[in-house]
């Protein structure tokens, strides 16, 4: 897990962070995973943290798991300086190039961060063992956003904590141990209640999902 929320310069502190960090290891544990934490990476750091877990032996793993909590702009997250880092410069790092021992697992990263500016407002209606695998190099990448691109993701001022965050929390608690219950349908449901969700100027928010899986998961 990737924590920032001491940004510098023009981006705002992330008040509610510390919350949203605390939810999200309380239920990865909760689902059996090892969780590490890492918080107010610059970008050179960030990198290199990248660089470090990709090197791990993930052999005895069945997937590989990341949550971003920072600022971000559209397919962009931002390091603790206020340097952009594209999205797809951090997934590389675990390609089935760099990282070979993820390249047949899921490596699913989960990014509560804004893609844009823009407000969206309600409408109203009445792993490698087999040789002969043959696939992209960018396969088992799934992300979810907490938005679609260009637009805002909030949080809710009563609770504290990022609304994407908090119903992925309460979906995963409630439904991941279900075994009918898949990645699709649970992310699926997450996104469904994030969507029916306003702030108190009627501002709502849609997480959007995107996928390069060759297989179920549950």
């Amino acid at each position: 897990m990737i924590s920032l929320k001491g940004v510098r310069e023009n981006l705002a502190y992330r008040y509610g962070s510390d919350a949203d960090r605390d939810k999200l290891s309380e239920t990865f544990r909760m689902l059996g995973h090892d969780v590490e934490i890492y918080e107010n990476l610059t970008r050179e750091n960030l990198l290199r943290t990248m660089e470090k877990i990709s090197k791990y032996d993930f052999r005895l793993y069945d997937c590989l798991v990341m949550c971003f909590l920072t600022h971000g702009e559209r397919g962009i997250l931002f390091s603790a300086d206020s340097i952009p880092i594209e999205l797809d410069q951090i997934k590389s790092y675990f390609n089935g190039a760099n990282c070979p021992h993820l390249f047949e697992k899921p490596k699913l990263f989960f990014l509560q961060a804004c893609q844009g500016q823009e407000s969206q407002r309600r409408i109203t209606y009445d792993e490698i063992q087999d040789d002969s695998i043959v696939r992209p190099s960018i396969s088992n990448f799934f992300e979810a956003w907490a938005t679609v691109p260009g637009f805002l993701s909030y949080r809710s001022t009563y609770k504290g904590s990022a609304v994407f965050v908090r119903e992925l929390c309460h979906v995963l608690q409630m439904y991941a141990h279900i075994p009918s219950f898949g990645l699709f349908d649970l992310t699926t449901k997450v996104n469904d209640r994030v969507s029916r969700w306003e702030t108190p100027g009627f501002k709502v928010q849609m997480p959007c999902i995107v996928s390069c899986l060759t297989r179920k998961m549950h």
